[in-house]
């Protein structure tokens, strides 16, 4: 992927935590983004996984729902935790940016 378009995927990541009121977590394997079960949720999340599957192919995305909760992970190999890292750094530098 070309970094402005990888850009442009952060920037739509984003609205879409900031929209839901997601969460980015750090795990060992990767990266979770938390939200709070909502109305169209599970299948907007779905879309997502299905849209980045299609462009990072060398990533793992899977939407899991637990209690009240539903996870949009994000995992791979060793190779591919800089771009995990930076998927997660970049969504915090967004959170703390003022709207």
């Amino acid at each position: 992927m070309e970094p402005g378009a990888f850009g442009q995927r952060i920037g739509e990541i984003a609205a879409f935590v900031h929209t839901f009121g997601g969460i980015a977590e750090r795990l060992p394997g990767g990266a979770a983004l938390r939200f709070k079960a909502q109305d169209g949720l599970r299948t907007a999340l779905d879309t997502l996984a299905e849209k980045e599957r299609s462009c990072c192919a060398t990533l793992e995305f899977a939407v899991m729902e637990q209690a009240e909760t539903i996870s949009f992970c994000i995992s791979g190999s060793a190779g591919n935790r800089t771009a995990i890292d930076d998927l997660l750094t970049r969504l915090e530098t967004a959170r703390s940016q003022p709207n």
